[in-house]
Protein backbone atom coordinates (compact mmCIF):
# COMPACT_ATOMS: atom_id res chain seq x y z
CA UNK A 1 0.00 0.00 0.00
CA UNK A 2 1.66 3.47 -1.13
CA UNK A 3 -1.03 5.64 0.67
CA UNK A 4 -3.52 5.13 3.20
CA UNK A 5 -4.47 8.80 4.48
CA UNK A 6 -7.50 10.55 5.46
CA UNK A 7 -7.24 14.77 5.45
CA UNK A 8 -9.48 17.55 4.79
CA UNK A 9 -7.99 19.71 2.08
CA UNK A 10 -8.26 23.74 3.48
CA UNK A 11 -6.80 26.92 2.51
CA UNK A 12 -4.47 25.92 5.92
CA UNK A 13 -2.83 22.80 4.68
CA UNK A 14 -2.44 23.28 0.64
CA UNK A 15 0.58 24.58 -0.77
CA UNK A 16 -0.20 28.24 -1.74
CA UNK A 17 1.64 28.64 -5.20
CA UNK A 18 1.08 24.67 -6.74
CA UNK A 19 -2.76 24.61 -5.19
CA UNK A 20 -2.09 21.08 -4.12
CA UNK A 21 -1.81 18.47 -1.12
CA UNK A 22 0.50 16.59 -0.39
CA UNK A 23 0.69 12.56 0.97
CA UNK A 24 4.37 11.10 1.84
CA UNK A 25 4.04 7.17 0.44
CA UNK A 26 4.29 4.90 3.04
CA UNK A 27 7.48 3.37 4.94
CA UNK A 28 9.13 0.72 2.93
CA UNK A 29 7.89 2.12 -0.61
CA UNK A 30 10.74 0.76 -3.17
CA UNK A 31 13.41 2.55 -3.80
CA UNK A 32 13.29 1.73 -7.26
CA UNK A 33 9.65 0.89 -9.11
CA UNK A 34 11.89 -1.25 -11.72
CA UNK A 35 13.96 -3.58 -10.56
CA UNK A 36 13.75 -6.27 -8.82
CA UNK A 37 10.13 -5.74 -9.48
CA UNK A 38 8.63 -4.10 -12.29
CA UNK A 39 6.24 -1.87 -10.11
CA UNK A 40 5.69 0.39 -12.76
CA UNK A 41 4.27 -2.18 -15.31
CA UNK A 42 1.95 -3.62 -12.23
CA UNK A 43 -1.28 -1.51 -11.57
CA UNK A 44 -1.79 1.27 -9.36
CA UNK A 45 -5.17 1.09 -7.48
CA UNK A 46 -7.16 3.82 -6.09
CA UNK A 47 -10.18 3.53 -3.80
CA UNK A 48 -10.82 7.74 -3.52
CA UNK A 49 -13.68 8.03 -0.63
CA UNK A 50 -14.96 11.70 -0.37
CA UNK A 51 -16.62 12.00 3.26
CA UNK A 52 -17.18 15.91 2.52
CA UNK A 53 -17.32 18.44 -0.11
CA UNK A 54 -18.67 21.67 0.19
CA UNK A 55 -20.53 21.63 -3.25
CA UNK A 56 -21.97 19.66 -5.98
CA UNK A 57 -19.52 21.52 -8.50
CA UNK A 58 -17.68 19.06 -11.06
CA UNK A 59 -14.38 18.14 -9.07
CA UNK A 60 -11.40 16.41 -10.83
CA UNK A 61 -9.30 14.86 -9.04
CA UNK A 62 -5.70 14.53 -9.83
CA UNK A 63 -2.98 12.30 -8.59
CA UNK A 64 0.78 12.75 -9.55
CA UNK A 65 3.78 10.19 -8.51
CA UNK A 66 6.60 12.28 -7.85
CA UNK A 67 10.72 12.12 -7.39
CA UNK A 68 13.59 14.34 -8.51
CA UNK A 69 13.12 13.31 -11.98
CA UNK A 70 9.88 14.22 -12.56
CA UNK A 71 6.02 13.00 -12.34
CA UNK A 72 3.41 10.67 -13.29
CA UNK A 73 -0.22 11.92 -13.33
CA UNK A 74 -3.05 9.03 -13.11
CA UNK A 75 -6.25 10.03 -15.46
CA UNK A 76 -8.73 12.00 -13.51
CA UNK A 77 -11.29 11.19 -10.94
CA UNK A 78 -14.32 13.13 -11.42
CA UNK A 79 -17.15 13.61 -9.09
CA UNK A 80 -20.02 15.94 -7.80
CA UNK A 81 -20.57 14.55 -4.65
CA UNK A 82 -19.37 12.61 -1.48
CA UNK A 83 -18.97 8.86 -2.56
CA UNK A 84 -16.44 6.13 -3.12
CA UNK A 85 -15.05 6.07 -6.34
CA UNK A 86 -12.46 3.47 -7.43
CA UNK A 87 -9.73 3.58 -10.70
CA UNK A 88 -6.57 1.75 -12.17
CA UNK A 89 -3.69 2.30 -14.05
CA UNK A 90 -0.53 1.31 -15.24
CA UNK A 91 2.07 3.47 -13.54
CA UNK A 92 4.39 3.53 -16.69
CA UNK A 93 1.14 4.59 -18.30
CA UNK A 94 0.76 8.07 -16.47
CA UNK A 95 0.59 11.46 -17.66
CA UNK A 96 3.72 13.04 -17.84
CA UNK A 97 3.57 16.60 -19.74
CA UNK A 98 7.22 17.23 -20.29
CA UNK A 99 8.98 16.07 -17.12
CA UNK A 100 8.85 12.10 -17.71
CA UNK A 101 9.20 10.18 -14.51
CA UNK A 102 12.24 7.83 -13.77
CA UNK A 103 11.10 5.01 -11.75
CA UNK A 104 14.52 4.06 -10.76
CA UNK A 105 14.46 6.70 -8.56
CA UNK A 106 10.83 5.68 -6.91
CA UNK A 107 8.06 7.60 -5.47
CA UNK A 108 9.07 10.80 -2.93
CA UNK A 109 5.55 12.22 -2.80
CA UNK A 110 2.49 12.09 -3.90
CA UNK A 111 0.67 15.38 -4.94
CA UNK A 112 -3.32 15.86 -4.98
CA UNK A 113 -4.47 18.43 -7.21
CA UNK A 114 -8.39 19.46 -7.03
CA UNK A 115 -9.49 20.94 -10.58
CA UNK A 116 -11.81 22.45 -12.13
CA UNK A 117 -14.23 21.41 -15.38
CA UNK A 118 -12.02 23.99 -17.23
CA UNK A 119 -8.93 21.95 -15.55
CA UNK A 120 -7.50 24.81 -13.10
CA UNK A 121 -6.51 24.33 -9.72
CA UNK A 122 -9.00 26.56 -7.63
CA UNK A 123 -7.68 28.61 -5.05
CA UNK A 124 -7.83 27.46 -1.19
CA UNK A 125 -10.86 30.25 -0.73
CA UNK A 126 -13.31 28.84 -3.17
CA UNK A 127 -15.81 27.53 -1.24
CA UNK A 128 -16.95 24.89 -4.06
CA UNK A 129 -14.33 23.34 -3.50
CA UNK A 130 -12.90 23.76 -0.09
CA UNK A 131 -12.89 22.16 2.48
CA UNK A 132 -13.26 18.57 1.41
CA UNK A 133 -12.45 15.51 3.33
CA UNK A 134 -11.13 12.77 1.90
CA UNK A 135 -9.72 9.13 2.67
CA UNK A 136 -7.40 8.18 -0.04
CA UNK A 137 -5.83 4.46 -0.24
CA UNK A 138 -3.01 3.79 -3.43
CA UNK A 139 -2.18 0.07 -3.59
CA UNK A 140 0.50 -1.01 -6.31
CA UNK A 141 0.14 -4.18 -7.27
CA UNK A 142 3.43 -6.07 -9.07
CA UNK A 143 2.56 -7.59 -12.85
CA UNK A 144 0.62 -11.23 -12.34
CA UNK A 145 -0.65 -10.15 -9.29
CA UNK A 146 -4.20 -10.11 -7.96
CA UNK A 147 -5.64 -6.59 -6.12
CA UNK A 148 -7.24 -7.73 -3.00
CA UNK A 149 -8.93 -4.27 -1.61
CA UNK A 150 -7.79 -3.01 1.43
CA UNK A 151 -10.76 -3.11 4.56
CA UNK A 152 -12.91 -0.48 5.20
Amino acid sequence: MLVEETYTATAMNIDPVELRFEATPRFGSPADWTIPIAFHDGKAYVELEVLEKPSDVLTLYNICFANSTGYGCVDYIRFTRPGVYEYNQIPSSFWDDDKPMDWTKGVTKVQIYLKNDREQKPPGTDVNFYPMKARLTITIVAPGFTYIPPPR
